[in-house]
């Protein structure tokens, strides 16, 4: 039976990626699913999880700096788990509210609140750290989201961004196919410590905000 899911699986990103092609090339916009009830619908399924967790935390642990983190579309959990159980002060938003239930049965926090990254709910100058892993690639303008994500990161703090290595092949949740060259446009105001490849499949890029350009 897994068999046949996985057949099933991939012949639907074949058949999405070109029928994704197609509309591009008739200049259709497409709709954006991401939505809340379609991410709740999704971290019902019980055994929905990201396999790429261990990685992805083993980089970020390079680039840490601060006490106080924030995880955006930290999902159920996996990696907002990993920093209380190192005693960091961790906080995490995602727009599932099913998402967040099984993320606060993991480490039990106030500090866990629904919000999508347009509208984070924090002041400025919060966060030490910022994690924002598999988000920017499901949304329609990622220039913006990160604008809002600059706002709550101290002076001198650092993001840790990662999304999917640009592929013909891809789910109808991602919305933009990053290359790393269209990364380093989307945060060329602030100074980018390291980008490159993360995982087999997946890429990331580290800013430090205590320089930014001049913008006339």
């Amino acid at each position: 039976m897994k068999i046949v899911n996985w057949i099933f699986k991939q012949v639907n990103i074949i058949l999405w990626s070109l029928y994704w092609l197609l509309f591009q090339k008739l200049g259709i916009n497409l709709s954006n699913i991401n939505t809340a009830e379609h991410w709740d619908a999704k971290y019902l399924k019980s055994n929905y999880k990201n396999r790429y967790t261990e990685e992805i935390f083993d980089g970020i642990q390079k680039y840490l700096k601060g006490r106080r983190i924030l995880d955006i579309g930290c999902g159920d959990g996996s990696i907002t788990k990993k920093f209380n159980h190192l005693g960091y002060n961790i906080y995490g938003t995602d727009l599932s509210i099913v998402g967040l239930s099984k993320a606060k049965k993991k480490i039990n926090s106030d500090t866990l609140v629904c919000s999508d990254v347009m509208n984070l709910p924090f002041k400025k100058n919060t966060f030490d750290f910022i994690v924002c892993t598999e988000v920017l690639e499901h949304l329609d303008c990622p220039d913006k989201a990160i604008l809002q994500i600059v706002e709550v990161a101290k002076n001198n703090g650092r993001i840790f961004f990662s999304f999917p290595q640009p592929s013909f092949l891809r789910c109808r949740e991602h919305v933009q196919n990053f290359k790393l060259s269209d990364f380093k446009k989307l945060v060329d105001l602030y100074n980018l410590l390291e980008c490159g490849k993360l995982t087999k499949t997946h890429n990331y890029g580290v800013v430090e905000l205590r320089r930014v350009k001049n913008v006339i």
